[in-house]
């Protein structure tokens, strides 16, 4: 039987989860999700869609954001 966990670890987690939802990255993580359930052509979409004609520029430009708060490599560049 594997040993029990201390209690002290969940604090931590919890403590750094508390300091994570203060951080620019989990801000911008609600902003996503604001801007997805704002909109209900993107709110919509499924697996099955087979087409996608809504206007995606509001949702896209908050996801670009995201990765250059995160740091996150990548070689697109932002349009406007």
């Amino acid at each position: 039987m594997p040993p029990k966990k201390s209690g002290k670890a969940g604090e931590d987690k919890e403590k750094l989860f508390e300091v994570f939802k203060e951080s620019e990255e989990f801000k911008q993580i609600e902003k996503i999700v604001e801007t997805k359930e704002s909109d209900p052509e993107v709110k919509g979409i499924e697996n099955s869609t087979t087409d996608i004609n809504a206007d995606w520029t509001k949702m896209l430009h908050e996801m670009f954001r995201y990765m250059e708060i995160a740091k996150i490599p990548h070689k697109s560049k932002s349009y406007d």
